[in-house]
């Protein structure tokens, strides 16, 4: 998984590189082995002390020489790992869920769960994707960000300005009477009593 604070991309192991995945699985099964066989016939009456015991057993299983190799883990991490460890991001990751492909109306607005947001005028009948994080919606031109606004609750059109995206001047071309959000100020002057 990428994260884009960092540009190091993790790549899951193939199906077809098995003597990996034979190394880690083999090292997963040795430390289940050692540190939950000597719990295993150990009454714990709370997490706190589950975990304790748990985390003793972890460091005595990392400062165990290796058998094949000079060392222990320990030692190995602190020589080969924590050089290479880098500070966690500043922003914690934020889960965002995509969208399928949407066009740009002629209004310059995206619809996006029963929410509309306005994009640049360019991109005006441009297929558009939306990413859909907890405060924000994002909207994509390939991989370009062409829109951020901060997410919306209620499912009105009446939360956009219309001619947000706009090119200049046009908001003075369009009349009143025709403007979304003016079309209830001029149906209310002209009613017939």
């Amino acid at each position: 998984m990428e994260h884009p604070s960092d540009g190091v991309m993790c790549p899951p192991v193939s199906h077809l590189e098995t003597c990996d995945k034979a190394k880690v699985e083999a090292g997963v099964l040795h430390a289940q082995r050692k540190i939950l066989a000597v719990l295993r016939n150990v009454t714990f009456f709370s997490l706190q002390e589950l975990n304790a015991a748990i985390l003793e057993q972890v460091k005595a299983f990392n400062l165990t020489p290796f058998q094949k190799m000079p060392g222990t883990r320990q030692r190995r991490f602190e020589e080969v790992d924590r050089p290479a460890l880098r500070p966690l991001p500043a922003n914690p990751y934020e889960y965002g869920a995509w969208t399928g492909k949407r066009k740009v109306g002629l209004d310059y607005h995206v619809q996006i769960e029963k929410h509309f947001y306005s994009v640049p005028h360019r991109y005006l009948g441009r297929s558009v994707r939306g990413l859909i994080c907890q405060c924000t919606v994002e909207i994509y031109r390939r991989a370009d960000c062409v829109s951020c606004t901060q997410s919306r609750q209620r499912p009105t059109h009446d939360d956009a300005d219309p001619y947000a995206g706009s090119p200049p001047g046009v908001c003075e071309v369009v009349p009143q009477a025709l403007h979304p959000l003016g079309a209830k100020d001029w149906s209310a002057n002209d009613r017939i009593d």
